[in-house]
């Protein structure tokens, strides 16, 4: 069974945590992207800049970051 793109952890002075995520946010695109596990997150990251699309948990519209 395949991992969700959901964030389980976010470490202190991460880029993730300097970008605002937070933990059960749910990456759905990146660089325009659809991301649906997290080896689709994985294998799109591959140290580059993302331009991500975010659901963040009870949020009525997604957040681009």
């Amino acid at each position: 069974r395949a991992l969700a793109s959901k964030i389980g952890k976010v470490l202190e002075n991460s880029p993730a945590m300097i970008s605002k995520l937070q933990k059960n946010d749910e990456i759905i695109k990146i660089n325009n992207q659809e991301v649906k596990t997290w080896e689709d997150m994985s294998n799109l990251i591959k140290n580059s800049k993302l331009y991500l699309v975010v659901k963040k948990p009870n949020a009525k519209k997604w957040g681009v970051l």
